[in-house]
């Protein structure tokens, strides 16, 4: 979807639900419709692998 514009949210988490893997694994979504603060910090191992 690079360069694509969307009209809503519930178009892109169609889309994204109807998602599924060759081997039938299917993506589930759920939509977070808060405000989020920004420049909040992460513990410094938060992205260690």
């Amino acid at each position: 979807c690079k360069g694509v514009i969307f009209k809503s949210i519930e178009i892109v988490n169609d889309f994204v639900a109807k998602t599924k893997t060759s081997t039938g694994l299917k993506v589930f979504t759920s939509i977070l419709d808060k405000n989020f603060k920004t420049g909040r910090k992460v513990a410094d191992d938060f992205k260690k692998i």
